[in-house]
């Protein structure tokens, strides 16, 4: 682990880097369904990380198919500010 990695569920909310690849954070948990067989499913902000690819806007895996294991991924932190349009070489 390098000393910018940090495991995901330690990733400030924001923007992050995993494999080369952009993803987003979100402040909140994720959506997690209680009682997934009853005929009133309630759904609830769980403690895992809410977080999705940028360049799709789906969900972020990271090549895992377990919550607790996408916790476990690490990532880069990126401070938003130095996302700028010049630096992802955005054209108007």
């Amino acid at each position: 682990m390098s000393e910018q990695e940090v495991k995901l569920r330690d990733c400030p909310p924001g923007p992050f880097l995993f494999n080369g690849s952009l993803g987003f954070k979100t402040e909140y948990g994720a959506m997690e369904c209680e009682n997934p067989r009853d005929r009133e499913t309630i759904w609830r902000v769980g403690h895992n990380s809410d977080v999705y690819v940028m360049a799709s806007g789906e969900a972020f895996w990271g090549g895992v198919t377990s919550k607790e294991d996408r916790e476990e991924l690490l990532v880069v932190p990126v401070d938003a500010d130095a996302l700028t349009s010049s630096a992802l070489d955005l054209q108007s």
